[in-house]
């Protein structure tokens, strides 16, 4: 039996949110790069939905299971409510992304396929998900702001160049 997770662990769902459209945002930008980049990218974009899935059920049952099964996550969301099912389309990518948390670790006998066309798919069941999500997610997505994050103040350096030297 998994264990079960609460805000009594330090969990909330603006961090669980804000982790999970971080990294969904990162696997974008990733897809888009280096073939090098797109296992990295596809086990991030598991880990989103993942942290997407949990912020959902904090909200709406005080708790989530710590599984990082995302049909499953789903399943549950569905049956507890009256939120309407994913497209055919949209469930076969969730299957497929459920199967990119095989990839923590490399597996020769049995490899995963990746192409850069995960992109669109992924951001079309982002925006499934979204059109499903009650409001109340909706009004704490609009709440966070990049700069706080996880407890932290995030900040960035402006990148100065050195002066040339002349030689």
């Amino acid at each position: 039996m998994p264990r079960t997770y609460s805000a009594t662990d330090g969990v909330t769902v603006a961090d669980l949110l804000h982790f999970g459209l971080d990294h969904l945002s990162a696997a974008e930008l990733l897809l888009k790069g280096n073939a090098r980049h797109f296992d990295s990218a596809v086990y991030i974009a598991h880990l989103g939905f993942e942290l997407l899935f949990k912020a959902w059920h904090l909200q709406q049952f005080d708790s989530f299971p710590g599984v990082h099964d995302i049909e499953s996550l789903w399943d549950n969301l569905r049956k507890a409510s009256t939120i309407r099912q994913l497209s055919r389309r949209d469930r076969q990518t969730l299957a497929l992304l459920n199967g990119y948390a095989e990839l923590r670790y490399p597996n020769l006998n049995m490899p995963i396929e990746i192409g850069s066309d995960e992109s669109p798919r992924i951001g079309a069941l982002c925006k499934s998900l979204f059109k499903r999500m009650p409001r109340s997610l909706h009004q704490v997505i609009e709440g966070l702001h990049w700069s706080r994050k996880g407890g932290r103040v995030l900040m960035e350096k402006p990148i100065t160049k050195r002066p040339r030297v002349a030689i």
